[in-house]
């Protein structure tokens, strides 16, 4: 691990002999840790009784330090490169914090890709309402005309 346990540290972290670890080796664990008094601890659980990781048994990828980063809103974090962010968010705290690292821009190529996300996803929405509208249009003509039925709700 090139970086120094320094407080605030955040690493994503894997065992390094899982597959010895058994059917379930990250039970309960994040595989995303911060540097508290000196200590690797993993941040799954919210009451601070996580696992307190040996640095000889983990291979650990320093992401940044929290003293030197900023916190960014769920809703803004499209602006950014996925490497210019530490998502903190896991299965057991899926409100969790995203930082976003030093010296960060806004970055076009990714707000263009989240925008023609949202435009094809709007898309989408139009033409499955335009589906429905149809279906609804064509049971109700049947139901005028008495063909009662031949209408499927």
């Amino acid at each position: 691990m090139d970086e120094a346990l320094k407080d605030g540290a955040i690493y994503f972290w894997q065992w390094k002999n899982y597959e010895e670890r058994g059917v379930a080796p990250y039970w309960c664990q994040s595989q995303k840790a911060i540097v508290e008094d000196g200590r690797l601890i993993d941040t799954y659980w919210h009451s601070g009784n996580n696992t307190i990781l040996d640095l000889n048994q983990v291979d650990a990828e320093y992401q940044g330090n929290i003293n030197e980063m900023s916190v960014v809103q769920k809703y803004d974090a499209h602006y950014y490169k996925s490497d210019d962010l530490v998502d903190m968010r896991h299965p057991n705290d899926p409100s969790g914090v995203i930082y976003l690292k030093p010296d960060s821009t806004k970055d076009v190529k990714t707000m263009r890709r989240y925008l023609n996300d949202k435009s094809n996803d709007a898309r989408n929405a139009i033409n499955s309402a335009l589906s429905t509208l149809e279906y609804t249009q064509r049971n109700l003509t049947l139901l005028e005309i008495g063909k009662v039925d031949e209408v499927y709700l």
